[in-house]
């Protein structure tokens, strides 16, 4: 499924070890109302781009995502303004990604 014109508020989190890691979850359960918490396994790639930012997603059992964001570089809670595309071939799309703009190694 591809998405367009998404928003979202951006919270990072450093988390010293499992304890503090359930502590966490714990609370975004409260705040989204939901009993069980889904833990996604991802792996982004990020590209060079002209503006904002470019990366492909690779999330474990779901496939590929080429995603197109942009967002402030503070510190804390940030707006993330979004698209996402649902790819078929994640690995070709990567290979023509580095071949032609290349991959940042920045982020």
């Amino acid at each position: 499924m591809s998405f367009s014109n998404c928003r979202n508020i951006e919270i990072k989190a450093k988390l010293a070890d499992e304890n503090e890691f359930n502590d966490k979850v714990n609370i975004a359960k409260k705040l989204t109302g939901k009993s069980e918490a889904e833990v996604i396994k991802q792996h982004d790639v990020f590209f060079k781009a002209t503006s904002g930012r470019l990366k492909l997603r690779y999330e474990e059992g779901r496939g590929a995502r080429l995603v197109q964001y942009s967002r402030d570089n503070i510190q804390g809670p940030k707006l993330s303004k979004f698209d996402i595309l649902e790819v078929q071939d994640g690995e070709l799309l990567e290979k023509m990604l580095n071949e032609s703009i290349g991959e940042d190694f920045s982020t």
